[in-house]
């Protein structure tokens, strides 16, 4: 197998082509294996990947993330077959479910909802066996919101937000916070504004409680920053038509910065259901084309929480007239585009 890695390597390079990833990847799998096994790796170098993979998905497009989660996904399946000291593989099981949870995350962000399932048990079933509790809260919270923007049901999203809350018993980290955001979003399908608005407070709560390393860092997928907090009362203040709702969208319009593409977008589109609601429907389906243009041609990250929030303006417009008017079709034409 080595060999032909080696010969499709060479083959490539003498004609000027793309370096073959997988070939190199065969490659350096073949001198591992003939490396003799050792314990004494350093986990805190996987710690650190597992972090910057942490940045990698904010900005990367997916598609280019999943093949390097990939190859660093068997790298640690590997070490955990060759290594029997407990704590050892408690460690390298805090890695796997990270990984794991970024994998489902990726496949979730490109329709994959199938697939991103299977890799959020194996996520759970990694972040079990690490004994690391808030990993746990956080994997449990991050699957909720994946199954808000898919097609699971209701109480799926509450089941698994609620399960993240109790078993988190009060501790405050960002996967509580993200567990009790996630309970307002599925109290906010089920069209219950009571309790949703109960779980935006508890979410408040555990946001003030969280350390300074947590709240600053703006830049991964791993931070839970003040923005959150308002994008969470903003989608569900919107939906309930709430007063609020205006003041919300602008202070996280104010706090996103633009290269969090889909989250500002996200946040306009919440702006052009208020303007609707306010009985301008052509100034809200304008305001909302001109979010979906800055839309990086990514395959739409994040697509599903967008097309779900582009349904939901189309739901809003008032009568056939609005409905008629030429940006509501050709909302309805980005929408069938990015769906495909």
């Amino acid at each position: 197998m080595e060999r032909r890695a080696l010969l499709e390597l060479l083959a490539a390079l003498g004609v000027g082509g793309t370096i073959p990833v997988d070939a190199l990847e065969r490659l350096r799998y073949g001198l591992e294996a003939s490396i003799e096994p050792r314990e004494d790796f350093a986990v805190e170098d996987w710690e650190r990947i597992a972090t910057e993979y942490g940045h990698c998905v904010v900005v990367q497009p997916a598609k280019e993330v999943i093949g390097d989660l990939a190859a660093d996904i068997y790298e640690i399946h590997r070490l955990v077959k060759r290594t029997k000291a407990p704590l050892r593989r408690a460690e390298l099981m805090r890695v796997s479910a990270r990984l794991s949870a970024l994998m489902a995350d990726e496949l979730h962000s490109l329709g994959k909802f199938g697939p991103a399932w299977r890799w959020w048990r194996t996520a759970r079933s990694a972040a079990d066996h690490s004994g690391d509790r808030d990993l746990r809260v956080w994997v449990l919270a991050r699957e909720a919101i994946n199954a808000f923007n898919s097609m699971r049901p209701t109480q799926s999203v509450l089941t698994l937000s609620t399960a993240a809350v109790r078993l988190a018993g009060g501790s405050a980290s960002a996967g509580l916070a993200e567990a009790h955001k996630n309970r307002a979003y599925g109290m906010m399908k089920r069209g219950d504004e009571i309790s949703a608005r109960a779980a935006l407070q508890d979410m408040r709560t555990t946001f003030e409680a969280l350390s300074s390393h947590i709240t600053s860092d703006e830049d991964s997928i791993w931070g839970w920053p003040e923005r959150i907090m308002y994008m969470a009362d903003s989608w569900v203040y919107t939906s309930f038509a709430a007063p609020e709702a205006s003041s919300a969208q602008e202070r996280a319009l104010s706090l996103y910065p633009p290269q969090w593409h889909t989250e500002v977008t996200r946040a306009k589109l919440f702006q052009s259901i208020t303007l609707i609601r306010d009985r301008d429907p052509a100034g809200g389906l304008e305001h909302a084309m001109a979010a979906l243009a800055t839309l990086p041609d990514d395959s739409h990250r994040r697509r599903p929480s967008i097309l779900r929030l582009v349904g939901q303006l189309l739901d809003v417009l008032p009568d056939d007239r609005a409905r008629a008017l030429p940006a509501a079709r050709d909302l309805r034409a980005i929408t069938d585009t990015m769906a495909s």
